[in-house]
């Protein structure tokens, strides 16, 4: 191998440069450090989370402009967010909620339909108001679990709301196509949610 070889297959381009990348949740977690690894491959980041206060410093981590505070489980701020948006964007990752561990016998009607409900209706949305916004190859994945897989005391409705996202997201990939929807199920990750989860 020559020094000239050696040279050129140290410098790649970036994989994202001139992309826009959006998260939903992406001031904590998963979302932040899909946010970092974003703008290290050139990514124009947008960052949005519910916390003004952690999503400024987020931004500040991440070294992006671009946020918007709100709580994506409002149908009308997320509508707010996407309208507001500059076209077109590349790729939306969503990782904003998370499921709530609880004995079933504990939760009330409301809040085992919120859990059953709440992480699908925020794909929905997300995905109703990026649809057109989105280059076509653009991806749309959105942040899932292992929870599905198994039942265990204390999960409470946790594996069943899991269980739900497989055959949604598939659905959604149908209907979106050719921007693409994926889900990531994700083990345990050490997360500050993880922590206090746990």
């Amino acid at each position: 191998m020559t020094s000239e070889t050696t040279r050129c297959s140290m410098h790649r381009e970036p994989e994202l440069a001139a992309q826009t990348v959006v998260l939903i949740g992406g001031s904590a977690g998963i979302g932040l450090e899909t946010a970092r690894r974003a703008r290290m491959e050139g990514a124009d980041v947008i960052l949005t989370g519910r916390n003004p206060d952690r999503l400024e410093a987020a931004a500040a981590d991440v070294g992006t402009q671009r946020t918007a505070a709100f709580d994506a489980n409002d149908p009308a701020a997320l509508r707010r967010f996407f309208e507001d948006l500059p076209t077109p964007i590349d790729h939306v990752l969503v990782t904003a909620g998370g499921p709530r561990y609880a004995p079933l016998l504990e939760m009330d009607a409301d809040e085992v339909r919120r859990q059953l409900t709440e992480h699908i209706m925020l794909g929905l949305e997300v995905a109703r108001n990026a649809a057109n916004k989105m280059r076509p190859g653009g991806t749309l994945p959105f942040m899932g679990g292992t929870g599905g897989r198994r039942i265990g005391h204390g999960l409470g409705i946790a594996s069943a709301a899991t269980a739900a996202l497989p055959p949604f997201t598939a659905a959604l990939a149908l209907e979106l196509a050719p921007v693409r929807v994926n889900l990531i199920a994700a083990g345990f990750v050490d997360t500050p949610l993880s922590a206090s989860l746990l």
